[in-house]
């Protein structure tokens, strides 16, 4: 974890008592809930249109507003299309600025984008390889 400097900020009542209850109900610390907040807001304010949610696990992911994908699926669209970008428009229900707000988020989480997307391929090779998989034909 990086090292951390304490600071002492005031929050509003309502807030504080909104950021506690979060605590709690993740069982985790406040500072601890308090750094995340902030580090997403602040991703969100450096590429606008992207936004957080919970992955099924709980893990929270860079999703784009509005499209269900998180950045790492459309970027792994990207690539498989060879970024040949208005093909992918044209396949998919996407906006360009929906597009442009993935690109933008790889552009400077590029590293964390490339080590979801290796995972995603290594699960995605190792159930198609397994015996315990069983495979269906639609």
């Amino acid at each position: 974890m990086a090292k951390s400097n304490p600071i002492n900020i005031r929050l509003e009542l309502p807030v504080l008592n909104e950021i506690k209850n979060l605590a709690k109900a993740l069982h985790l610390p406040l500072s601890m809930v308090l750094n995340r907040l902030i580090a997403e807001a602040l991703r969100m304010f450096q590429c606008p249109g992207i936004i957080f949610t919970n992955s099924p696990s709980g893990r929270r992911r860079a999703t784009v507003a509005g499209s269900g994908l998180d950045v790492w699926e459309m970027i792994s669209i990207c690539k498989s299309y060879n970024k040949n970008y208005k093909k992918v428009l044209k396949d998919y229900p996407l906006t360009e600025i929906q597009l442009n707000a993935a690109l933008n988020y790889y552009e400077h989480y590029k590293n964390e984008i490339d080590q979801e997307v290796k995972q995603n391929d290594e699960a995605e090779e190792f159930a198609s390889s397994s015996k315990l998989v069983t495979k269906f034909s639609i």
